[in-house]
């Protein structure tokens, strides 16, 4: 069995890089309001700290680093500007985030400057108040696309230690749930047998079909923060939606058929029958 590791010392070791490259990019930021580099870096910063952060049941954190993500994908998608006060703001929040690192249940004082720090951004940037999970990202990328629907397959294969390193597939695969229409197919062929399975690996991946209108962009900012110890593949495979029952099995049945998982006969029969696949 592997060496027992800590997830929220990882956490925490991964926040403070974390912490370092968005002071960085405010600071850029103070002096070049327009770069979209340190834009972009500001709020991968945040997005990486609030996925982790949720993953690991710090929901104070997670909570309050999405309000503060949230306002960076408006400037990041041309809805909003940088303001001296959100370079401001943004440093309070870097402050408030190491607060919240040190505890799972912030103490009143720690939870009442993090409300405040929220209530400046809002006043700041109206736009995102009650504003639901991603949704301004989600309609900023639909304009830019026209508000096409286009069909993602994404195949995903979590690395053997992700449950190690506090990373749960299944919480991910649940915020790309929140972009349009899944379909999903979970895949045990790497599952050893009793006496070979280590407890504290993942073995499972899964292929995906997602139909949605907020872009590219979108779909990978779910996988932000694993993207590089991964193996995620996202391609476009259609510019429609898939809205009709018997479409939806015939494209997710040929991808099983691809793969080897499924024969076309049995392909067709599911189709016809409308049953489960796989």
């Amino acid at each position: 069995m592997s060496p027992s590791v800590d997830p929220l010392e990882t956490f925490r070791e991964e926040v403070a890089e974390l912490l370092e490259s968005l002071e960085h990019a405010l600071m850029q930021l103070e002096e070049d309001p327009a770069d979209l580099g340190m834009i972009d870096d500001a709020f991968r910063s945040m997005h990486t700290i609030k996925g982790s952060g949720n993953m690991l049941g710090l929901t104070a954190l997670g909570e309050f680093t999405h309000m503060v993500e949230t306002v960076f994908a408006i400037v990041r998608d041309g809805k909003a500007v940088v303001t001296p006060h959100l370079i401001e703001l943004g440093l309070a929040a870097r402050d408030q985030i190491e607060a919240l690192l040190g505890m799972r249940e912030p103490d009143a004082d720690i939870l009442a400057e993090g409300e405040r720090i929220v209530q400046e951004l809002i006043r700041e940037y109206p736009e995102v108040s009650g504003a639901p999970k991603r949704a301004v990202t989600r309609e900023a990328e639909a304009t830019n696309t026209d508000s096409t629907e286009t069909t993602w397959r994404i195949q995903l294969t979590p690395s053997p230690d992700a449950f190690l390193t506090g990373n749960n597939p299944i919480l991910l695969i649940r915020e790309l749930m929140e972009l349009g229409e899944m379909l999903i197919v979970g895949f045990t062929d790497r599952v050893p047998l009793l006496n070979g399975l280590d407890p504290e690996q993942c073995f499972l991946s899964w292929d995906i079909l997602l139909t949605t209108s907020t872009g590219e962009n979108a779909v990978r900012d779910v996988f932000i923060f694993v993207e590089d110890s991964w193996d995620i593949r996202i391609t476009a495979i259609d510019e429609s939606s898939l809205d009709s029952t018997d479409l939806d099995y015939k494209r997710l049945g040929e991808i099983l058929v691809e793969r080897g998982d499924i024969g076309a006969d049995e392909l067709d029969a599911a189709v016809n029958a409308r049953s489960y696949i796989g």
